[in-house]
């Protein structure tokens, strides 16, 4: 778990400049040992667009923007190209309805909780 984080931290900084002060844990897994690996918060997602099973962007699209309300935080996975293809159609579809897009940070004013399961304040929107 340990090399997973350090790896994926790397590969953050590698693009971005910037060291993650947030963490998705592999898989969503939020057991003890898990937890007991960083002190960072970690954070969830409110809706899931199983983008690992259908790999259909239209698919992945609707359900994403379907299952959208103010503070989600909706799951995707950039390693599929039907994932990737589909983000245009929801940034411009949630747009559309009004939505704004922020990071988790931003979203809880730059001191998230020790644990996010999802948005709780409607800042998102």
């Amino acid at each position: 778990m340990r090399r997973q984080f350090a790896l994926t931290d790397r590969a953050i900084k590698a693009a971005t400049g910037v060291v993650p002060k947030l963490v998705r844990p592999p898989y969503g897994a939020l057991s003890p040992a898990v937890r007991a690996q960083t002190t960072r918060p970690m954070v969830l997602w409110s809706v899931d667009t199983e983008d690992w099973r259908y790999r259909n962007s239209a698919k992945v699209a609707r359900k994403a923007v379907k299952s959208a309300h103010a503070g989600s935080i909706i799951l995707f996975h950039d390693i599929h190209p039907t994932t990737v293809q589909a983000i245009p159609k929801v940034l411009k579809s949630l747009s559309a309805r009004g939505y704004r897009f922020v990071t988790v940070s931003q979203m809880f004013g730059g001191h998230p909780p020790r644990l996010v399961f999802s948005g709780s304040r409607p800042a998102a929107r």
